[in-house]
C-alpha cells in the first residue's frame, strides 16, 4: 500500500534523498519528497553482429547501460515570494556541483554519483507546486563508502570484484624492480628505487595517478603491467615485491 501524506506534514519518507551531503527537506523548509524512480533493475546494451547465412546474431558484448533517477517533489508554500525562493535554493543545490553524491536514507553506507539533466513539467495551484528532476547516473551501481586495510587483506560484501581507490607502500630494499600483486594481477616498475621511499597509487574517477617520492612512474610501467584491470576479490590479499603494503582501499559495490 502507498502511503499518502498531507504536504504541510514533514515526514521525510524511507528513500529519503540527499545531494552532496544537502537533505533537500531540511534544507528547503517548503520541499516534500514524493517518489522516486529508476532504482530497480540495470538494463544491458548489446553488441552484436549478424551472421550471413545464418538466423540470428552473434553476441559480441554486454554492457550495463546507465540510469535515470526521477524524483518528484512538492514545493508547498504561503506567497508567491516563498515559492520563487523555494525554487531558487533548489536550483542551487542542483546546479552547484557537476558531479552529485547521491545518497538514499534506505542504503546508508552507499551512494550513486550521478549529473542533475532534466526537469520534469510543473503544475501549480495557488502556493502549491509539483514537479520533478532527473539525475543521470553514468555508472549504475551504488557504491559504498571507502573501506580500507593496512594489512593487504581486502573483503567484500556484494560486489564479486572492485578496482582499488588507492594503494600506498613503502619500498623495503633498495632495487631496481618493485611490484604490486595480489593472486590474480601486478603491477610491476622498472627503475631505481630507494629503502624508505613511499608509491602511491590512486584509482581517480576519470584516471590513474601513480607517484613515487613525489614524482609520477607512469612512465617505468613495465611491460604486460595493466593498472586498469587490477581488480580486487573478496579475501584477496595485497602484497608487495621489494615492498611493504602499508594502505590499500576500496569501495564495495551493490545494485
Amino acid at each position: 500500500m502507498v502511503a499518502v501524506y498531507s504536504s504541510k506534514a514533514k515526514i521525510k519518507p524511507s528513500d529519503n534523498i540527499t545531494l552532496n551531503g544537502v537533505d533537500l527537506m531540511d534544507a528547503i523548509p517548503q520541499y516534500r519528497q514524493v517518489k522516486v524512480s529508476g532504482r530497480g533493475l540495470v538494463g544491458r546494451e548489446t553488441n552484436t553482429t549478424t551472421i550471413p547465412a545464418r538466423a540470428g546474431v552473434r553476441v559480441n558484448s554486454l554492457q550495463e547501460k546507465p540510469i535515470e533517477l526521477e524524483v518528484e517533489y512538492i514545493l508547498d508554500c504561503n506567497s508567491n515570494e516563498e515559492l520563487r525562493g523555494a525554487f531558487e535554493k533548489l536550483n542551487k543545490i542542483l546546479k552547484k556541483d557537476d558531479i552529485l553524491t547521491i545518497r538514499f536514507a534506505d542504503t546508508q553506507g552507499y551512494s550513486y554519483q550521478g549529473h542533475f539533466t532534466n526537469t520534469g513539467s510543473i503544475s501549480q495551484t495557488n502556493y502549491l507546486a509539483q514537479g520533478s528532476f532527473t539525475l543521470f547516473v553514468p555508472y549504475p551501481y551504488m557504491k559504498s563508502d571507502k573501506q580500507s586495510s593496512t594489512t593487504g587483506l581486502v573483503q567484500l560484501t556484494n560486489a564479486s570484484m572492485v578496482l582499488p581507490t588507492k594503494i600506498e607502500a613503502t619500498v623495503s630494499v633498495n632495487a631496481n624492480e618493485i611490484a604490486i600483486q595480489t593472486g590474480y594481477n601486478v603491477i610491476r616498475f622498472k627503475g631505481n628505487y630507494l629503502a624508505g621511499n613511499r608509491l602511491k597509487i590512486e584509482w581517480l574517477e576519470n584516471e590513474i595517478t601513480i607517484m613515487y617520492d613525489g614524482r609520477s612512474i607512469l612512465t617505468e610501467l613495465a611491460r604486460l603491467s595493466d593498472p586498469e584491470n587490477f581488480f580486487l576479490r573478496d579475501g584477496t590479499r595485497v602484497t608487495g615485491k621489494n615492498m611493504v603494503i602499508t594502505l590499500v582501499e576500496w569501495r564495495d559495490e551493490k545494485q
